[in-house]
């Protein structure tokens, strides 16, 4: 990706998404929804959307 006359490599995209009134129903709860889901994500081996209240988004469980 080019930026600033450099080329930029070895960067990944996550997200976590929450939707109202589902996941929240203030934009607090809506953004530590979110920003649970995005945590989820990164734990998940990065690079996913993981939507809030999913199956994904549930901490993992030790072996």
């Amino acid at each position: 990706m080019p930026w600033g006359g450099q080329t930029l490599t070895g960067f990944t995209f996550s997200a976590g998404v929450a939707v109202a009134p589902d996941d929240g129903a203030t934009q607090a709860d809506l953004v530590s929804a979110a920003d649970r889901a995005l945590y989820h994500a990164k734990a998940l081996g990065r690079e996913r959307v993981v939507l809030a209240g999913s199956e994904d988004d549930r901490p993992a469980r030790a072996p």
